[in-house]
């Protein structure tokens, strides 16, 4: 299964809409269906090109700031259910 994520890889290309594979969610971690993402500073500072010297990872997916509804949780989670927000 796939879905979308705005992806970055340098400043020439800037932010590209990308089908990627869907994570699963892993030991101690819940998957979002996210219904909203911010791009913050650290985020600005990738897409203005200002970290192209220093960034070693890539495509990264911008917007790590983000709310929704758990949809998947996986093994040693507790206290969070299915649909919470």
């Amino acid at each position: 299964m796939e879905m979308k994520a705005f992806q970055y890889e340098n400043s020439q290309k800037g932010l590209e809409l990308q089908d990627i594979p869907k994570p699963e969610a892993g030991n101690g971690q819940v998957q979002l269906q996210v219904k909203a993402a911010g791009m913050c500073h650290s985020d600005y500072h990738i897409v203005s090109g200002s970290s192209d010297a220093w960034l070693t990872k890539k495509l990264i997916t911008l917007g790590h700031e983000v709310s929704g509804i758990i949809t998947e949780i996986g093994p040693g989670v507790t206290g969070f259910s299915l649909g919470d927000r």
